[in-house]
């Protein structure tokens, strides 16, 4: 059963997929490998950041996370970085904290859909 609904804005990722245009999907399939690769790395660095103490940088990490989930379409990960972004903003490591895992469970199923989608 496909939830790719669930998870992923199909608009967006209609969008993406005309990028190349003629039905080449190798631009769309380059994205969403980049965007698989760097968010995986992001949101370690952002539990390492939330580990350290650090809420500046963790801030900005979510910062970056909300945007480029937003740009290939994982809206659910993207509002949850927005969460984040703001929680760090007003200096609440503890509510920061407590959205991490939410926020992974998020991306892992994000990433799921996009890897199927490239099936």
């Amino acid at each position: 059963m496909d939830h790719s609904e669930d998870v992923l804005d199909m608009n967006v990722i209609a969008a993406l997929r005309e990028l190349g245009g003629d039905g080449d999907e190798t631009l769309f399939h380059e994205l969403l490998d980049l965007y698989v690769d760097d968010s995986t790395k992001q949101l370690q660095r952002l539990a390492e950041s939330l580990e350290q103490g650090d809420l500046r940088v963790a801030e900005r990490i979510a910062h970056t996370l909300k945007s480029s989930s937003a740009h290939l379409g994982a809206s659910a990960v993207s509002k949850l970085c927005l969460e984040m972004e703001q929680h760090g903003r007003e200096q609440r490591a503890m509510e920061m904290r407590a959205l991490l895992d939410v926020a992974r469970e998020a991306h892992r199923r994000a990433v799921a859909a996009l890897v199927a989608l490239r099936q």
